[in-house]
């Protein structure tokens, strides 16, 4: 069955009756139709309020469950409270395998037992090492939620169990962020990197399942979210190292998007073209301050513990650099007209960073991104007017005129000057989208 959103199938369905009694369609023609994309899956507020309802009832009884044992807990001995620790967890495994094999058509049975499981896991651990007096801090207690809940994701499956997952993982990498940073402990960057890998086979699976369902939205989202909040710390924030990592990971983006997603009722739908193009935008802009680079701290470091920072820091950037390459020619055989100067923005990073380490110095690749920033804003703002595109035209001119500004008031000018500059760039967002306006209207008459 071809993948198309149930939206457009709908309309396409509601069509045919018509297309077939004025005689552009035969019957045969339509039932072929309708035979080629499928039957549609039930689709209504009910429904959605159904999901979102047995959610909610799975979260709430999970947390009264665990607020009733802790009112009662000093009341019941040793052999009591183990057995009350796991029973929990029996309940939630029970009603996750009725969902799979009674219920693995129903969205609602899965989701609400994939959550309500993941955090009985939680509270049965909690419990018993309350009970036996277990050693250990919260980080490890997090770390070994997060180890047995994984599996959740994939045998139900659960996309609210995925999300529970990567919030846990988020808790667990701020639960002592300082750990990244002590070479002793080097270890923790290893199981930093284990536990996000764990996790993406799904998430890839779901998308080119269907790339712009609920499913695979809110996945794009939340991974997008844990890596942005979280990737710094295990790369070190102070060494430049990160600024390959992030720019291979918007590249990387933008080339999921565009190689899988071919059409896509909203672009709210789309979290990969949006962090691989407005992502770019405010990665370029903060590039182009000299203090952000840090090279000289990442030569030091490097130069130091060059055997474990190489792998834990530099190989996973690397890696994802590496990968985003091999995407960019996928993308460039299919002979699309696809956005090449963004295309180019993990390229010039790259090359801005090993010129900087080589050399020890920041200034080359404060200027080249500089340069490349003004480039590829006018060659947005070109693209957008080409292809009347309102959002592509006015993040070129605002790349450009962030760009200018800052480095305006990087220099001591008057206030004349400013105001000039202020005014020049005002007439160029009114004039530019005037000319769009001018041209939609062009289209339409």
């Amino acid at each position: 069955m071809a993948t198309r959103g149930n939206k457009e199938i709908g309309w396409l369905y509601s069509q045919l009756p018509t297309l077939v009694s004025n005689g552009i369609l035969t019957e045969n023609a339509a039932n072929a139709i309708r035979n080629y994309y499928g039957e549609l899956p039930p689709s209504s507020p009910q429904r959605a309020l159904i999901i979102i309802f047995s959610i909610l009832g799975s979260a709430l009884i999970g947390g009264g469950i665990i607020l009733v044992l802790a009112h009662n807990w000093e009341n019941f001995n040793r052999s009591v409270r183990a057995i009350l620790s796991i029973a929990p967890l029996l309940l939630a495994q029970v009603l996750a395998f009725y969902a799979v094999a009674k219920r693995s058509d129903s969205v609602a049975w899965k989701e609400s037992t994939g959550l309500f499981l993941s955090l009985m896991i939680g509270a049965s651990i909690a419990l018993v090492s309350q009970t036996y007096h277990l050693s250990g801090n919260f980080r490890d207690f997090m770390l070994t939620w997060l180890v047995l809940s994984l599996p959740v994701i994939y045998l139900i499956p659960s996309t609210l169990a995925l999300l529970f997952y990567l919030g846990a993982f988020q808790i667990w990498t701020f639960a002592d962020p300082n750990v990244f940073f002590e070479p002793a402990r080097h270890h923790s960057t290893w199981q930093y990197w284990l536990l996000l890998a764990a996790a993406i086979p799904y998430i890839v699976h779901r998308f080119r399942r269907d790339p712009v369902s609920w499913q695979s939205t809110l996945h794009g989202y939340f991974l997008i979210l844990t890596l942005t909040i979280t990737a710094p710390f295990a790369l070190q924030y102070g060494c430049s190292i990160w600024i390959v990592f992030f720019s291979g990971l918007m590249g990387t983006s933008y080339c999921l998007d565009h190689l899988f997603v071919d059409e896509t009722p909203s672009i709210g739908r789309r979290p990969y073209y949006l962090f691989g193009t407005l992502g770019s935008y405010i990665l370029i802009f903060i590039l182009s301050f000299r203090d952000i680079w840090g090279i000289h701290e990442f030569s030091e470091n490097f130069s130091r513990n060059f055997p474990l920072y190489f792998a834990e820091k530099f190989a996973p950037a690397l890696l994802l650099y590496l990968f985003t390459a091999w995407m960019t020619l996928q993308l460039l055989r299919r002979k699309a007209d696809h956005h090449l100067t963004l295309l180019a923005f993990p390229v010039i990073a790259g090359t801005a960073y090993i010129v900087g380490v080589w050399f020890d110095e920041n200034s080359f690749a404060v200027i080249l991104i500089n340069l490349y920033g003004l480039i590829l804003g006018i060659v947005s703002t070109w693209r957008g007017v080409r292809h009347q595109s309102w959002a592509g035209a006015n993040m070129g001119l605002a790349l450009v005129s962030a760009l200018i500004l800052a480095r305006f008031f990087d220099s001591e000018f008057g206030l004349l000057q400013r105001g000039i500059v202020f005014v020049v760039l005002g007439a160029g967002f009114l004039g530019l989208n005037l000319l769009l306006l001018k041209q939609a209207r062009r289209a339409q008459s």
